[in-house]
């Protein structure tokens, strides 16, 4: 009745991207609960499954939680690779030069999708999500570093170095 009460007061209404955090005062094992709109599920895209996590993600690192529990609702089950990418999106940081006070104080380590039926292809799916999400984070990396420490030949190593890890022939044109 509580969590009724309070998404009543504030007005929840599950609309895309509404968020609502809930401390749970010593009721679940859980400090704080996150509710998430995904909005009508007729409606439902990839990209909105893809925001839906990221935001959990992004909520969890602001509150410094070290592990996310994250329920979808029945029907998401279809968009696992979505949520996989959304999760490891939202929770990137590129915090590689912050020292002392600006360091990160801590990190989500763990992340728990629950679903009501599990698809037999799910893990591939995740996988899948996994894969692309680590190929946006690294381009992030690429492109957040400093011009004097990501020299176009230094990005072009990179380049040779991912495609070799991947199995990719990578062919890199210089200025000849």
């Amino acid at each position: 009745g509580a969590l009724r009460r309070t998404m009543t007061k504030e007005e929840f209404k599950g609309k895309k991207e509404q968020t609502l955090l809930v401390p749970t005062l010593g009721k679940l094992r859980a400090d704080k609960l996150l509710l998430v709109g995904l909005g009508d599920k007729g409606d439902l895209s990839h990209g909105d499954v893809r925001t839906f996590a990221a935001k959990a993600a992004r909520c969890a690192l602001g509150e410094k939680a070290k592990t996310l529990v994250l329920a979808l609702p029945e029907g998401v089950e279809s968009h696992l690779r979505c949520v996989a990418e959304g999760l490891e999106l939202g929770a990137y940081r590129f915090s590689k030069y912050f020292t002392g006070d600006r360091a990160p104080k801590a990190s989500l380590g763990a992340v728990l999708v629950a679903v009501a039926n599990v698809p037999e292809d799910a893990a591939d799916h995740v996988k899948k999500g996994q894969a692309i999400a680590e190929g946006v984070n690294l381009a992030r990396d690429l492109s957040n570093e400093p011009s004097n420490a990501m020299t176009p030949a230094m990005l072009a190593e990179a380049a040779v170095k991912v495609g070799k890890d991947k199995g990719v022939k990578v062919t890199v044109f210089d200025y000849k």
